[in-house]
């Protein structure tokens, strides 16, 4: 943007400090609120979160396509309560989606990720139909590996997952990769290896294909 961004470290402070705030910005100036995802507000979808959001403002758009599935305040109560409208890289990325999914061009190859297979289910089960292969990565395929039978290491599969991965695999289309990189240390220190999905160890964290 070019411009200072005003912080803001806490929108539910209730000595007005955010409204103090806001009210010294001038036309063309921006301030950014603490991550919401801190507050358990934002994921419950609260009724008294989404009214404190809601009242920082007087339009809400929503330009994070990534995060849009979500029933949360700041995707579902916040737009209940205010106008809303798409934002600009939204718009963009469902009409990229849009045609992909009308008009697509042969043969077509769908790459999904994601860490889990139930919130990723409706995504994934309209690609298997619409696509000539679909090839999965990241926790989406950690569960096909249990639904295999195989060791899925730091990474926990539910019981559903396990289960709708058992269906998914029944799709000739699906594609699940045949080596992933493993290493016991998931932050980011130490030696990573590359092994057969049906090699990875109790202390491992899967964190990519091979």
């Amino acid at each position: 943007m070019g411009k200072k961004i005003a912080f803001i470290d806490d929108c539910l402070d209730e000595e007005g400090a955010v409204e103090k705030k806001l009210a010294k910005l001038k036309d063309g100036q921006a301030a950014a609120l603490e991550n919401i995802r801190y507050y358990s507000g934002e994921e419950d979808n609260d009724v008294f979160f989404s009214r404190r959001l809601a009242s920082f403002a007087d339009i809400y758009v929503n330009d994070a396509f990534a995060v849009s599935h979500r029933d949360a305040a700041s995707v579902v109560g916040v737009a209940k309560l205010l106008p809303a409208a798409a934002g600009l890289l939204l718009e963009k990325e469902v009409q990229a989606l849009s045609r992909l999914l009308e008009k697509p061009k042969r043969p077509m190859v769908a790459l999904m990720s994601g860490m889990k297979i139930s919130s990723k289910l409706p995504t994934l089960k309209k690609m298997l139909a619409v696509a000539d292969k679909v090839m999965i990565a990241g926790g989406l395929g950690v569960g096909c590996y249990a639904a295999k039978g195989y060791e899925t290491g730091l990474i926990p599969i539910s019981a559903e997952d396990r289960q709708l991965a058992k269906e998914i695999l029944k799709k000739k289309n699906l594609m699940i990769p045949s080596d992933v990189v493993v290493t016991k240390h998931p932050v980011g220190k130490g030696a990573v290896r590359v092994t057969p999905v049906d090699g990875i160890k109790k202390d491992e964290e899967v964190m990519d294909i091979g």
